[in-house]
C-alpha cells in the first residue's frame, strides 16, 4: 500500500499571520521597499503560472513574484499593475512536517521572492 504524503494543517488565518510576521522580519532598508508590494496568500499556484516557471507540478511552487523588478524598471517607468509577492499555502504545508518548519519555510520563501523583486535571478536567490 503506497504511503500518503504527510499533510500538516494550519488555518488560512494563522498562515497569513505567519506571512505577515515574515514580511516584518525583513531588515532595513528592505522593510521600507516591501511596503510597496501587495502580499497575497493563495492555495496553490495557478497551473499556467507553474508551467511558465518550469514547475511541472503546481504544488511544488512555494511562492512567486509577479511584477517588474526594481532592477528592470526604468527611472520614470512605473508598473501598470501592483507588484505582488504571492505565497502558496498548501504547497508550503505540503513540504513541512512541523509548525516550526512552516514558519522557517515562509521566511525563506518571502526572502526568496523579495529577492526577485529586487532583480535577483534564480541562481542568486536559490540559497535564500
Amino acid at each position: 500500500m503506497p504511503s500518503q504524503p504527510f499533510k500538516l494543517r494550519m488555518s488560512a488565518t494563522r498562515f497569513a499571520r505567519e506571512v505577515r510576521t515574515a514580511i516584518r522580519s525583513l531588515p532595513e532598508p528592505f522593510a521600507t521597499e516591501v511596503s510597496s508590494l501587495v502580499v497575497s496568500v493563495e492555495r496553490v499556484a495557478p497551473r499556467l503560472e507553474a508551467v511558465m516557471f518550469g514547475s511541472c507540478r503546481r504544488r511544488s511552487l512555494l511562492g512567486m513574484y509577479r511584477g517588474l523588478s526594481v532592477a528592470d524598471r526604468g527611472i520614470s517607468q512605473s508598473a501598470s499593475a501592483p507588484d505582488m509577492l504571492v505565497i502558496f499555502r498548501r504547497s508550503i504545508l505540503r513540504v513541512c512536517r512541523h509548525r516550526k518548519d512552516v514558519r522557517a519555510e515562509i521566511v525563506r520563501t518571502v526572502y526568496h521572492e523579495f529577492g526577485h523583486h529586487l532583480g535577483l535571478k534564480e541562481e542568486a536567490v536559490g540559497h535564500l
